[in-house]
């Protein structure tokens, strides 16, 4: 397979959408090093352009967590390797000068292999973490673009408050930072963990223990109108009240018929209900979509995913503006590639939208967004012309799908 030197290949993370009416993504493979490059897709003129290519030793290479966009209007984003210490970089991207700056060499104490996302808590403050470190099991660090420093805020520690940190990080109404880690804690199956601002020590708030709350979590948490947290592991959905200190296990996702192995985050609609998915289970054992209400705490599984209709979601679910709900899945439809599909929430109907196909896309990856245009956008990780990975639009208006592949030289 040739790489894709002109635009990069096989992205990874999230789209990102910047108030220049422009998309950016990063690509792990590819480039003029193969290093991974970060692609913008222009929705005025349709085109995109390969902004950055990523150098091993300069910059960093494999960039495999997300772009995001902070308050000074710049990207910032990491790479889980390279750099001088060969463990991974933070850098930023001025979108005005179209310029990359490393930030961060990782490495050592100061944490390595960084593969998260960025979050800003306060103006100039991101926070992230990453999933190793020289004498700990992962770091949660700050970094100041005002001041241009980097500080470890606290190690994480496999017996204590876990390892390899992984989802996205949340900054609750409280004002303090929570996620999970996917290993680690007493039973060795992750933790559920909070920082507090201008402490030191992460602290496990809930250890996985398998069977009796679940394990391996890997989507983060989300906070409902409620106020109490909400998230799953691989085996259930669980509440936690911050307030109360209160962690409860909400449903158990251990039986086939209601589906196994929740993946990716949880999402409340606009009705106050949280939507999620399965990847196993249901009764044709290709994962299910469901509902939980977080007031009357009633499950309802909403739909089966079957061979010919898709099946094995890996990502989320949205909520479009119309109020339905966009998803995808990795495998079924007529070419067994995966769909993108569509549920009513008021007729409660399924409706497959879209049947990838190699020369379309295989493998979604990400999330799928949806602009101000009504049309959708998402990436695959394989597929297209050159089996690089395809960045799609679709319009459930018209039902029209264009896929634009990322190139070789």
């Amino acid at each position: 397979m040739k790489d894709a030197v002109n635009t990069g290949k096989n992205p990874h993370g999230r789209l990102l959408e910047v108030a220049n009416n422009k998309l950016y993504a990063l690509m792990l493979r590819g480039g003029t090093n193969n290093d991974g490059t970060l692609l913008e897709y222009d929705l005025t003129t349709n085109t995109y352009a390969k902004k950055v290519d990523f150098d091993n030793f300069v910059t960093g290479k494999l960039p495999l967590g997300s772009l995001m966009e902070a308050s000074n209007g710049k990207l910032y984003g990491g790479c889980s390797e390279g750099g001088i210490n060969a463990r991974g970089t933070l850098f930023e991207y001025d979108l005005t000068a179209n310029t990359l700056t490393f930030l961060v060499h990782l490495g050592g104490i100061s944490g390595e292999r960084y593969i998260g996302e960025l979050l800003e808590v306060s103006t100039g403050k991101l926070y992230g973490t990453t999933t190793m470190g020289s004498g700990s099991d992962g770091i949660l660090f700050e970094y100041d673009f005002l001041l241009d420093t980097y500080m470890i805020k606290a190690p994480f520690y496999a017996t204590t408050s876990g390892s390899e940190p992984t989802g996205r990080l949340l900054l609750a109404s409280n004002g303090n930072i929570y996620g999970q880690t996917r290993l680690g804690g007493s039973s060795g199956d992750g933790t559920l963990w909070e920082y507090t601002m201008g402490s030191s020590t992460i602290i496990s708030l809930v250890d996985y223990e398998g069977i009796n709350n679940g394990g391996s979590p890997k989507g983060g948490v989300i906070e409902a109108s409620n106020g109490k947290l909400y998230g799953t592991t691989a085996r259930n959905l669980f509440e936690y009240n911050f307030n109360t200190l209160v962690h409860t296990k909400k449903l158990d996702f251990q039986n086939s018929f209601d589906g196994q192995n929740p993946i990716g985050a949880l999402m409340q609609a606009s009705n106050s209900l949280l939507y999620g998915v399965t990847n196993q289970g249901g009764f044709y054992h290709g994962g299910t979509l469901f509902e939980y209400n977080p007031i009357s705490h009633i499950h309802t599984k909403l739909f089966d995913f079957s061979d010919s209709l898709g099946q094995h979601p890996q990502t989320k679910v949205i909520e479009g503006n119309n109020g339905k709900l966009y998803g995808m899945t990795v495998q079924g439809g007529a070419n067994n590639k995966g769909v993108l599909f569509e549920y009513d929430l008021g007729t409660m109907i399924y409706n497959k939208l879209f049947d990838f196909s190699a020369i379309d896309g295989i493998t979604p990856k990400g999330n799928l967004l949806q602009l101000t245009n009504g049309k959708l956008y998402g990436m695959t990780v394989f597929g297209g012309v050159n089996n690089n990975g395809v960045l799609f639009e679709f319009d459930p208006a018209t039902n029209v799908y264009k896929g634009f592949s990322y190139k070789n030289v």
